[in-house]
Order: C-alpha cells, then sequence, then structure tokens
C-alpha cells in the first residue's frame, strides 16, 4: 500500500459508498471519529498510518460498546 492514499482507494478498502466516505472523513457520522487528511487543491489524500490509527480507534470503541 503506497504511503498517501486518494479517496477512491480508501473507500473501496472499507467498502462504502464514496458520499458515507466522505461523511466519515468530515466528521459527520455519530460515533466515529473523523480522518486526518491533506487537501491539494480538490485532490484529498490519506496517509496509511493515519488510516491504519483510525482503524484501531474505531475497534476499540466497538469493543467498548460491547462489554
Amino acid at each position: 500500500m503506497a504511503r498517501y492514499r486518494c479517496q477512491n482507494a480508501l473507500n473501496k478498502y472499507v467498502r462504502c459508498s464514496k458520499a458515507h466516505f466522505c461523511n466519515i472523513a468530515n466528521g459527520k457520522v455519530p460515533g466515529l471519529p473523523p480522518l486526518k487528511r491533506i487537501r491539494i487543491g480538490a485532490r484529498v489524500l490519506f496517509l496509511r498510518e493515519s488510516l491504519e490509527e483510525w482503524l484501531w480507534q474505531v475497534e476499540a470503541q466497538a469493543t467498548a460498546r460491547e462489554r
């Protein structure tokens, strides 16, 4: 996986629609932290390490809710 990923590659990786991924990235989905991103003009890039950190946070929240 490349160090920086575009939005289209990540919404396929997370397996959700482009609109829902935009809502997640912007912090509009209740219960999910926003994703850190870099904006270069109209292009939005996500750092691989930030995505992995975000996935760990989401997993930890889900595990805490199950207890």
